[in-house]
């Protein structure tokens, strides 16, 4: 077997698309030739994935463009490279024959291969091989081993949710049974687990862009990477225990239905440099049927919220499509990053810390990822304390939390829980205005005028533009001591929101 070529300086990324490119051209010429329209309809549907298989493999393993194609390339990339690489049903490896038979004979026929017609015979010879070795289970990488096992456990590994709840069971018995082996647990840093044995290169050398290590196909950085430089460099906020790590790596597995396609991650980083470069709004119609297309693979949403956030101006849009790339695909600190600026820019502060952290906990110690979210994670914490008796973000939140409890309360007309918990969040927050507003509804509703009047007071007195108070004081007016008034026309103002938007001009940008 040839040295892979990407393990030298000649490989390229900027090469590798430049070879898509042409399969892609070829390919898009090929369905307009009488060769294609003689494949069956499933033969038919499986061409392209076919076709971009090829390109994209003998290019990463086996160092040749498209026109340095040859027989000992078509050899081992369908018998050895490809079976090994792909997770499907045995009916696409029986496309595989038949749609590169045709597709070289094309290229031949049109002068782009020379040895086009010798290629097509080799491919439609191995027909039989190509299958068998697709079906010889010593040759699977591991993340196909877990997908073909879920499938003949009688997953449909189509479905996203029942593969994942699959694997975390997989997951979840084998560390039950590492446990029981290796002896009591340790406290204090893990070490980095051993994420397979097929490759002699250490993670540390291995570059972003590069084949992961562990085989499954995938880039380093949309695979083990942001696991790896977990367990390395632990979290920072505080020393995580084994069980922390034991979680993170079991949350982290990668998101295998992307092993059907790999060549998504180039797709979508071809529409990021795009975005990068100005194309505004045109990209936005790729984007959408990629995703439409790929519902359960991270980087199409992640796609999404980039344009939404970047393009669209629209963060609030956008945090759902971050958030499910980051729950397709845990270990990606990118996604979480995101998370956390669009859920800044929304107010939510909750999500934000959370969406820094976990960049922070997914990615290097010396990484530009890590290095933003702390920045943002500071950021927040001198906004949001400020005014405040509380010591840490942790506790910020919870009393936020309380607030939204205490909201609830007063929305169901729970009136004397809602003015014990208005109470506890003025504890911690004694200049949070919105809370003595709130809570002067309540007393309002119990039928006590004067401690409802004195509420509207104190909001105004820390902020006497806080124009909500002002109106319902003016409506509370007509209310008689001891006797509940609930008018139906009371404003209320979610104020953390407010004062975020206020005092946080990142929550603007």
């Amino acid at each position: 077997m040839r040295e892979n070529k990407w393990m030298s300086d000649e490989y390229s990324e900027g090469q590798l698309k430049s070879v898509l490119r042409t399969e892609s051209e070829w390919y898009e010429a090929f369905e307009e030739n009488p060769g294609f329209a003689l494949l069956s309809e499933s033969q038919q549907d499986d061409a392209g994935a076919v076709t971009e298989f090829f390109a994209k493999y003998t290019y990463e393993y086996l160092g040749l463009e498209p026109k340095e194609w040859n027989e000992a390339a078509v050899h081992e990339c369908l018998t050895d490279i490809l079976p090994r690489k792909v997770s499907a049903e045995p009916a696409f490896f029986e496309s595989v024959a038949p749609v590169l038979g045709n597709f070289f004979t094309f290229l031949a026929e049109r002068g782009l291969l020379a040895n086009g017609r010798k290629l097509g015979e080799t491919a439609k010879k191995l027909h039989g091989d190509i299958i068998a070795a697709a079906g010889d289970r010593s040759t699977w990488g591991p993340a196909k081993s877990m997908v073909m096992a879920a499938q003949e456990a009688g997953v449909d590994i189509r479905n996203e949710n029942a593969l994942r709840a699959f694997m975390l069971e997989l997951n979840l018995r084998q560390m039950a049974v590492q446990a029981k082996s290796s002896g009591p647990r340790q406290t204090g840093p893990a070490a980095p687990p051993a994420f397979g044995t097929k490759s002699k290169r250490s993670y540390a050398e291995v570059g972003p862009y590069e084949p992961c290590p562990c085989g499954s196909g995938r880039k380093f950085k949309f695979c083990c990477r942001g696991a790896y430089n977990s367990a390395q460099h632990g979290r920072t906020e505080a020393q995580r225990t084994q069980s922390e790590w034991n979680q993170a790596t079991t949350d982290g597995e990668p998101p295998f239905m992307a092993e059907l396609r790999p060549d998504l991650d180039d797709k979508v980083d071809q529409l990021m440099q795009q975005l990068e470069a100005g194309a505004g709004r045109t990209v936005e119609p790729k984007i959408r049927a990629l995703l439409q297309k790929h519902p359960g693979y991270h980087m199409t949403h992640y796609a999404m919220g980039a344009y939404l956030g970047a393009v669209e101006n629209n963060p609030a849009a956008a945090l759902p499509f971050f958030e499910r790339a980051v729950e397709i695909f845990p270990p990606f600190p990118e996604g979480h990053f995101n998370v956390g600026t669009a859920a800044m820019k929304t107010a939510d502060i909750a999500k934000a810390v959370a969406g820094f952290r976990a960049a922070v906990r997914y990615s290097g110690k010396d990484d530009r990822i890590a290095e933003m979210a702390r920045e943002q994670l500071q950021f927040l914490e001198k906004a949001a304390l400020k005014g405040t008796t509380f010591k840490s973000l942790d506790a910020y939140i919870a009393n936020a939390q309380l607030f939204d409890a205490a909201f609830q309360c007063l929305s169901e007309f729970q009136f004397e829980d809602a003015v014990k918990k208005f109470k506890r969040v003025l504890d911690g927050f004694p200049n949070h205005v919105q809370s003595y507003g709130n809570m002067a509804l309540a007393y309002a509703g119990l039928g006590k005028k004067a401690a409802a009047m004195e509420c509207f007071e104190k909001a105004l007195a820390l902020d006497p533009s806080y124009e909500p108070a002002r109106a319902n004081r003016r409506t509370m007016a007509a209310m008689r001591e001891g006797e509940p008034f609930i008018p139906g026309g009371i404003q209320e103002v979610h104020y953390y929101a407010d004062r975020l938007r206020a005092e946080n001009p990142r929550a603007e940008s």
